[in-house]
């Protein structure tokens, strides 16, 4: 009696476990990781994109990204998260380009470098997340 106690509480455990891992992350992702960048119509920022994911196009013009990605949803003169002052003085001019979907937002920071503008910082960011 006692040994089928402790081995369905541990049946018990096993299976609230594997129900927060499954809660957690959406299932269609699970399944198919591609599912949302389909359904968004846009590309792919990474294997895993249930996590923010950063620097995938770095070195990339402006015209590039827009090429890839149409045109953003919104532009300014902001850097992703939160930096420092030096992140301001290294990169003078500095411009963020934006791109919103449903499953979440790509940014990119551009600079000017001799007369292009140039991605030095980009992220994906899932909705539900916060860049800090």
């Amino acid at each position: 009696m006692k040994r089928r106690w402790i081995i369905g509480l541990v049946v018990l455990v096993l299976v609230a476990g594997a129900t927060a891992l499954l809660a957690s992350r959406p299932i269609a992702n699970l399944v198919d990781p591609a599912a949302n960048a389909r359904r968004d119509n846009r590309p792919r920022f990474g294997p895993d994109e249930s996590r923010p994911t950063g620097q995938t196009h770095v070195g990339k013009t402006r015209e590039e990204l827009i090429s890839e990605l149409g045109e953003p949803t919104r532009e300014g003169p902001w850097q992703i998260g939160m930096p420092s002052q030096e992140v301001f003085d290294k990169y003078k001019g500095l411009r963020t380009l934006e791109w919103e979907w449903e499953s979440g937002k790509f940014l990119a920071s551009v600079h000017p470098v001799d007369g292009l503008w140039v991605c030095f910082n980009s992220y994906w960011v899932p909705k539900g997340w916060v860049l800090d």
